[in-house]
């Protein structure tokens, strides 16, 4: 299971594309509290902010189809479930809509920049 994703594609960025959805649940969690400017980190509400949420909302669905490129439909659907629930328990657990929001947020629309790149250029 997987041995082909493993041989021929790059689990390092889907492991890239993964964080950056679990940051972007965790923006999600933090949007569900009321809205407080001065204890938000700034770049949630600015550009970086608005475009890493552009570009990690298809994370997971991108996850989805690139490991069913390489083991199947059902697998890609399955683990595209899987992944959706996951990010959005791993947000949650790990606090990524805490004090350190922002610096996720940076960090994550590197790993995501990088995460895209390795799955697309893997997929000779």
């Amino acid at each position: 299971m997987f041995s082909e994703l493993l041989e021929y594609g790059s689990p390092l960025g889907v492991g890239l594309c993964f964080y950056a959805a679990c940051v972007y649940f965790g923006i999600l969690e933090r949007s569900q509290r009321p809205s407080n400017i001065a204890s938000d980190p700034a770049v949630i509400h600015n550009t970086i902010g608005a475009v890493f949420k552009i570009a990690a909302l298809p994370a997971n669905l991108w996850i989805a189809v690139y490991i069913s490129r390489f083991e199947g439909l059902f697998w890609g659907v399955t683990a595209g479930m899987v992944l959706f629930v996951l990010s959005g328990s791993t947000a949650v657990f790990l606090k990524f809509g805490g004090k350190l929001l922002g610096l996720h947020v940076l960090f994550g629309l590197i790993a995501l920049i990088v995460g895209y790149y390795l799955t697309i250029s893997g997929l000779r």
